[in-house]
């Protein structure tokens, strides 16, 4: 089957620019082509970095929605599902949820997917695609293979080196799908052996770890989701958006200035590049790429990629006996 994974575009508060939106891909869709088996055809799409083409026919359409990617979702399946494409919904808001999600798809996965999206591309290749696919026990993360980098074209991100080392959370906050019903969000790591060849397969010493980094729409933390007791929804959000200004004031980021010499250029970057002028400095991204302009701040930052791996030497992999080979440096062009 010609399989079509899409990542619709997210909602931005007030003060994101493109690099919020460029900072890195959705590993999710990446897990699930590494989940596919070769007899299959995988491409990826993240509407936030490129354009989305409408007029193509897959055989089967995949979208991972979030409560403010769900409008665009529903757009993006009825296109398709008018031409006869079947559409898959996954994902944290088809999961908390599935019945909304249900009118406009196909098929509705609940929960998480290591187990079902084989079963899933069975059931559609043979005509017996089923409207519901409930995970009933907790995934052990050693399942989850290592994301499928090669179904993304990395120049378009600021980063490509991110993993998630676990799933769940401890906490059961009201507000978060980590409470829904339809998902046991028990707390459960990778086993170490299992990051660290991670780590070593994305050829850097450089990695960020975005584990449970849950963006909802009215869920971005630039929106009231409750009523406070003591003050307005507004002036909550009001009082958010002040915070802000006044950490990312010149006088702010002057009163948190690092003490070590040598975090002077990363903090920089950050306070002012990708917070205070954004939107000014994220359209240059654009034009030069914003992989090469990462590239370029992270060499400022911290020195180049070969003199780190170098100084790393033959690193030691903890606990396995695992050595770490450095990779050859990506060619970006």
């Amino acid at each position: 089957m010609n399989i079509k994974l899409i990542a619709p575009a997210v909602t931005r508060r007030p003060m994101d620019s493109d690099w919020k939106t460029h900072m890195a891909p959705p590993l999710a869709l990446l897990v699930l082509g590494a989940l596919t088996s070769p007899e299959h055809r995988v491409t990826v799409v993240d509407e936030c970095v490129q354009p989305l083409r409408l007029d193509d026919a897959p055989d089967l359409v995949g979208i991972t929605v979030k409560a403010d990617t769900f409008g665009r979702a529903c757009k993006i399946a009825a296109t398709y599902r008018r031409r006869g494409v079947r559409v898959v919904f996954g994902g944290i808001h088809p999961t908390a949820c599935p019945a909304e999600c249900a009118k406009h798809a196909d098929a509705v996965v609940i929960g998480e997917a290591e187990r079902l999206w084989p079963r899933l591309l069975a059931d559609c290749l043979g005509g017996t695609l089923q409207p519901l696919y409930r995970n009933t026990t907790p995934v052990d993360p050693a399942e989850t293979p290592i994301p499928r980098w090669k179904l993304l074209d990395s120049r378009r991100y600021l980063f490509t080196n991110t993993i998630t080392a676990g799933r769940g959370c401890p906490w059961r906050c009201a507000f978060c799908y980590n409470s829904s019903p339809n998902l046991d969000a028990t707390h459960r790591m990778k086993p170490v052996a299992n990051i660290l060849h991670e780590i070593a397969s994305l050829g850097t010493c450089h990695v960020m770890f975005i584990d449970d980094n849950h963006d909802y729409t009215h869920y971005n933390t630039s929106r009231c989701v409750f009523r406070p007791a003591r003050m307005t929804p507004d002036e909550l959000e009001r009082g958010y958006r002040w915070m802000y200004e006044r950490v990312y004031s010149w006088e702010g980021i002057r009163r948190r200035w690092p003490r070590m010499s040598g975090q002077t250029a990363a903090y920089l970057q950050f306070n002012l590049i990708y917070r205070k002028f954004g939107k000014t400095t994220s359209a240059l991204g654009n034009v030069l790429g914003m992989r090469n302009l990462a590239r370029l701040a992270k060499w400022v930052a911290y020195g180049s990629e070969s003199a780190t791996r170098r100084a790393a030497g033959s690193l030691r992999l903890a606990d396995r006996g695992m050595t770490f080979h450095p990779a050859p440096e990506p060619v970006v062009r």
